[in-house]
């Protein structure tokens, strides 16, 4: 099973274009996430939110959100 979170506060991603731009994205508050591994960017790790990749500080993810595990746990 994937590691799912649903965030409590929002979030700031970076996101990359094609061509290795990246631009700062901020996730909102119940988005869920899904990591899908380690980031390119040191320190960083990626999730998937809907069809987009961002890459985000797994520390900030921690803070910020709550397992999609930890929802159904507690209903």
């Amino acid at each position: 099973m994937a590691d799912v979170f649903r965030l409590t506060k929002a979030l700031t991603g970076i996101t990359f274009s094609p061509d290795g731009r990246g631009s700062l994205s901020t996730l909102p508050i119940d988005a869920r996430l899904v990591i899908t591994g380690p980031s390119r960017l040191p320190g960083f790790i990626e999730v998937t939110c809907g069809v987009y990749l961002y890459s985000i500080f797994r520390v900030d993810l921690i803070e910020r959100s709550v397992t999609v595990r930890t929802i159904a746990a507690a209903a």
